[in-house]
């Protein structure tokens, strides 16, 4: 290996390398040097909780808290332009309105009553017979 002579023109040896040590890289734009720690003294230093001030609106950009909800809503329900104006239309008419429904099960209690008052669908197939003439 070969020495190193610092300015006092004193000798120094690198380092001995044990089995297990540790090499420490850091990215060349960190301006922090290589080291090297044996595996007795390597310590990972956990960076300290850093002082974030708590954001009190974390929904900007977003105008309110209602807003990025109803936004993340529609999103996750992959609905189209039309249903969400169509769904934005219903929701302001709903604060002129009484809105009665509370649920899921609401709704389909409510097509259960509705259905008696409509025509009964059909769920035998159908098959319908055509005949073709081709003439050459």
């Amino acid at each position: 290996m070969l020495q190193q002579e610092t300015p006092e023109n004193e000798c120094v040896l690198p380092p001995t390398f044990q089995l297990d040590d540790i090499k420490t890289e850091y990215h060349p734009c960190s301006g922090i040097a290589t080291k090297i720690d044996h595996f007795v003294d390597f310590r990972c230093h956990t960076a300290t909780c850093s002082q974030v001030p708590k954001n009190l609106t974390p929904w900007e950009p977003f105008s309110s808290h209602i807003d990025f909800d109803f936004a993340e809503l529609v999103l996750k329900a992959n609905l189209t332009k039309v249903q969400i104006n169509e769904l934005i239309s219903l929701i302001h008419h709903a604060a002129f309105e009484q809105f009665s429904v509370t649920d899921y099960d609401g709704v389909c209690t409510m097509w259960d009553a509705a259905s008696p008052h409509h025509a009964k669908v059909s769920l035998n197939p159908m098959t319908y017979y055509t005949s073709l003439t081709i003439n050459f």
